[in-house]
């Protein structure tokens, strides 16, 4: 499910941005999916507008998925090495996302009306 979050949901927020999964318990929680294979600027505008979502919330749990791309794409490999060493959000892959739900039940997260 895709939610845009805008000003009214993150103040100071300068536009809105796209994230697949959002909610909150004790603070908020927001999971992003990302397509490694989409042309890099695709792929560029996606891992910035996630970046800045960590700015604006800095006591947000965050979680990027994605998974691993071909060797033919270079630029988005290296990008997807980039990401899995982030200490900004937590990485999954794809194969993980089982994670969220287990994380969700254990902290009692709730979704976020948007």
């Amino acid at each position: 499910m895709d939610y845009y979050l805008d000003a009214s949901h993150i103040p100071n927020l300068p536009a809105p941005i796209k994230v697949d999964l959002a909610g909150k318990n004790d603070a908020e929680v927001y999971v992003m999916g990302i397509d490694l294979e989409r042309r890099i600027d695709y792929v560029s505008k996606d891992v910035y507008a996630f970046y800045y979502l960590n700015r604006v919330t800095p006591r947000a749990k965050r979680f990027l998925v994605s998974a691993e791309p071909s060797a033919s794409f270079p630029m988005q490999f290296q990008t997807w090495q980039d990401l899995r060493r982030s200490s900004e959000f937590e990485y999954l892959d794809i194969s993980e996302v089982e994670k969220l739900e287990i994380y969700a039940q254990e902290h009692g997260v709730k979704p976020i009306p948007v």
